[in-house]
């Protein structure tokens, strides 16, 4: 993936996200728009942090008119992310003072450090919700059936159903657990 517009709008559409349409004009039509069910971003391949911060008033603005002109917009959580190449000490302060400023939306600052593209974008934690990995499992073990099994102790068992961690914490510290064994009352 390569840090184009077009390879970003690949990357975003595959996870379910669809392209907004961008400004036409001014600093605003640098900025890439995608919004899903839920969440509404504005993304700019900045090439340096200091025209990441000349930009972000501009780009708030962006966002707050894309965030009233979309669909159900207003309802969704939005972010603005600058990716960088690299970020230098001398940026920290501009760039917390800019992240500090939820004003308009959240923003996020990926450091890009000669990763490609889109691992760095998989490092956002929208991606992390909407794009399960290939492994991932929907099944769930059944508690009732797991907590049956022979061999767990008694007295846990009767812990685990009055919902009371910090006691199963204290017993478990103490060693009051044994397996298979009956209730013990201290």
């Amino acid at each position: 993936m390569h840090n184009s517009p077009e390879d970003v709008t690949a990357f975003f559409q595959q996870s379910g996200y669809a392209a907004c349409p961008r400004s036409q004009t001014g600093t605003a039509s640098e900025l890439l728009l995608f919004e899903s069910t839920f969440v509404g971003i504005g993304l700019f391949l900045a090439p340096a942090a200091e025209v990441a911060l000349q930009k972000s008033a501009d780009f708030q603005v962006a966002i707050a008119d894309a965030r009233a002109q979309h669909p159900r917009g207003r309802l969704k959580d939005w972010y603005l992310i600058f990716v960088l190449p690299e970020v230098q000490l001398e940026d920290g302060p501009g760039i917390q003072d800019m992240i500090n400023d939820t004003h308009v939306c959240r923003k996020i600052v990926l450091e890009q450090n000669d990763r490609p593209l889109s691992e760095v974008l998989s490092e956002m934690p929208f991606f992390r919700l909407t794009r399960p990995s290939a492994t991932a499992t929907s099944a769930v073990p059944d508690a009732v059936a797991e907590l049956s099994r022979p061999g767990l102790p008694v007295n846990l068992l009767v812990d685990l159903a009055k919902r009371s961690p910090r006691e199963i914490i204290k017993r478990t510290l103490r060693s009051k657990y044994k397996s298979g064994g009956g209730r013990d009352e201290t």
